[in-house]
């Protein structure tokens, strides 16, 4: 019987430490959960804005590089018509012999 009391009294004074610990950890963890929660929330909209912002850059160099396409394109018309104006010259210059 003398064992079982003490037994008991090792028991409630383990409880009686260990318990509000116990409680302690579990309310520490709840704040921890709802920290994630909040970061994880805060990561979401980053991550929402940061796509948004990446689609909208990403339009906008589409748009530039096409600009920059049909800019190429019309040099390179001019060209080929400087270079064809220029072949021609260059036949009319041997036929009248100023070459």
């Amino acid at each position: 019987m003398a064992l079982f009391n003490v037994y008991e009294s090792v028991k409630k004074a383990i409880q009686d430490v260990v318990s509000p610990e116990i409680e302690g950890l579990k309310g520490q963890l709840q704040a921890l959960h709802a920290e994630i929660r909040r970061l994880d929330a805060k990561i979401e909209a980053l991550d929402a804005k940061m796509t948004t912002e990446i689609r909208r850059l990403d339009e906008k160099m589409t748009t530039e590089i096409r600009r920059l396409d049909e800019k190429i394109d019309a040099l390179d018309k001019k060209l080929d018509l400087t270079i064809h104006i220029h072949d021609r010259l260059a036949r009319v210059e041997a036929k009248l012999g100023l070459t």
